[in-house]
């Protein structure tokens, strides 16, 4: 469990594979976004990880500021702060800007926007929920225990009972 990103850059095997270790120092994320307020969701297996999160966490106190807002929900105007250009020194902007440049520039167009007004709303709309919150190079942890997870149990019950009737009920996808 690295404590600092200089504990992190400094260890004798940086950069090689970590066999998908868990890395526990760095704050958990089952969700990006405003988890009630957003109208498209996007489920994902767990966050991967990047050098960039060390640093961004332990080195850049307005992102990590933003993290733990993102998972106390108390500014939920940002929405997905991985679509704020503030934060696009980190590899989480670099994952969802990419994938969703084509939607966002549409969108633009849909609502004679410009292109960064779309992106506004796509980041105040979009939600991400990790089933499993913790960051690794890759999952591989057996299921015999991921399946005693409470966080996976708590993102799966949230999907059932918020996500999906919102779904079926037309108010998000």
């Amino acid at each position: 469990c690295f404590r600092s990103w200089n504990e992190y850059s400094a260890q004798k095997d940086f950069g090689s594979s970590d066999g998908g270790r868990l890395h526990l120092g760095l704050v958990p994320m089952p969700f990006v976004g405003d988890l009630l307020g957003a109208t498209a969701y996007v489920l994902l297996l767990n966050p991967g990880l990047d050098p960039l999160d060390y640093y961004a966490e332990f080195g850049a106190a307005d992102y990590r500021a933003a993290l733990l807002a993102n998972l106390s929900q108390s500014d939920p105007e940002r929405g997905m702060l991985f679509l704020d250009p503030a934060f696009a020194f980190h590899s989480g902007y670099r994952y969802w800007h990419s994938r969703l440049t084509r939607v966002i520039q549409a969108i633009a167009v849909r609502v004679g926007k410009e292109y960064g007004e779309a992106r506004q709303l796509v980041q105040r709309r979009l939600c991400a929920i990790e089933v499993y919150p913790y960051h690794s190079t890759s999952w591989q942890l057996p299921t015999r225990i991921t399946s005693r997870l409470h966080s996976a149990t708590l993102a799966r019950s949230f999907v059932h009972d918020v996500v999906l009737p919102r779904a079926a009920a037309g108010d998000a996808v």
